[in-house]
């Protein structure tokens, strides 16, 4: 019940600028409604990595344009400083073309503490099914940040 009157009471944009002031509110309503109504991501994380390698073949990539500008984020133990925020994480899905509500499903997995971040080898290890982990703990330990992280792209597409 309290799931449907959150969801039905409040418009996007309210929810939206909730999540955006507490991201780590995101993973306890999404599940919430992922359970109440039985919902599915439609995107796959392998279609997830497909398409990252698509965009961004060098994973460092995606360390400069979405992860080195957020080492102001206050995170303790292993990886902290080197996080990928819900807002990061959200603008490199949308590069992607991946919808809205799947990306709050994929958040979900992700941030398993519901702290509204995320470690850059932590979301490495589960979108490329560790295929990838030695290559991304390498990143995040030799890569320093800069505030003015973005570099040319070799993109493709």
């Amino acid at each position: 019940a309290r799931t449907y009157c959150t969801c039905s009471l409040l418009h996007k944009k309210t929810i939206d600028a909730v999540i955006s002031s507490d991201p780590s509110c995101i993973v306890k309503l999404t599940k919430s409604m992922q359970q109440a109504l039985s919902l599915p991501a439609f995107n796959r994380w392998d279609d997830i990595a497909s398409r990252l390698d698509r965009m961004y073949p060098d994973l460092e990539e995606i360390w400069y344009n979405f992860v080195s500008h957020n080492m102001e984020v206050d995170m303790e133990g292993p990886g902290s400083g080197n996080v990928l925020s819900w807002t990061s994480f959200q603008a490199l899905m949308g590069e992607i073309h991946i919808p809205d509500f799947d990306q709050k499903l994929m958040w979900v997995i992700l941030d398993e503490d519901e702290l509204g971040v995320i470690t850059f080898p932590n979301f490495v290890h589960v979108t490329f099914r560790g295929t990838k982990d030695e290559l991304a703990e390498r990143i995040a330990r030799e890569i320093p940040p800069t505030p003015t992280a973005i570099r040319g792209s070799s993109r493709k597409g």
